[in-house]
């Protein structure tokens, strides 16, 4: 994690590299999902960017399978994307 995030910080948040490994998806398809409105409890924060997602959000939608996200991700594979 980056330096200027707070221990708390770094505990009740997700990095795209996270959700990535917890999808088993790249991280240009998880930022692509995320912008799309795909991934719940996206945040921003900083003024370049930076995207986070709320762990306890990311967490319950990942127990309810998160199927918008791989249906997605199947679509983009068919698609060559």
């Amino acid at each position: 994690m980056e330096s200027t995030e707070t221990a708390k910080e770094q505990k009740t948040l997700y990095r795209i590299p996270d959700i990535a490994r917890l999808l088993d998806l790249s991280e240009i398809q998880i930022r692509s999902q995320a912008n799309a409105g795909l991934i719940p409890g996206m945040i921003r924060v900083r003024a370049r960017g930076a995207i986070r997602f709320k762990r306890a959000i990311v967490d319950k939608w990942y127990e309810d399978g998160c199927p918008q996200v791989k249906a997605e991700a199947k679509t983009q594979e068919g698609d060559g994307q």
